[in-house]
């Protein structure tokens, strides 16, 4: 992604947050689904909700996962990347970035379920 100029976060497949993680970015999560609990699956309806909430700037999936498709017809994205193991999309726009209220929620909801400690 350096090459390419990538930065901000970026929302990944749980499977890839080790190498992301090596390469010294953040993963949106990783393969650590102990601390994640539910918030390790996603479905295609969320998506686009994530993607915003969290002012997520590039994605990481597996080539074979649903959620290609989605980011392949999603208003804003285009493919970077992609080979037999994983597939970017980057935002082609300025990515919304999160409210400070949305924000708190986010924080109060982590709080609640038990993934994070207040």
């Amino acid at each position: 992604m350096k090459e390419n100029h990538i930065h901000g976060p970026v929302f990944n497949a749980y499977h890839f947050g080790g190498y992301l993680i090596f390469s010294g970015v953040e993963p949106f999560v990783d393969g650590r689904t102990e601390l994640y609990g539910d918030a390790a699956t996603l479905t295609n309806p969320q998506l686009p909700e994530l993607l915003n909430q969290y002012g997520i700037t590039w994605t990481m999936f597996a080539p074979q996962t649903a959620a290609i498709t989605l980011m392949d017809y999603l208003a804003g994205w285009r493919r970077l990347y992609a080979d037999p193991v994983v597939v970017v999309h980057v935002r082609q726009t300025n990515p919304v970035r999160p409210s400070t209220e949305a924000c708190r929620i986010s924080c109060l909801e982590h709080e609640r379920s038990g993934l994070v400690r207040a």
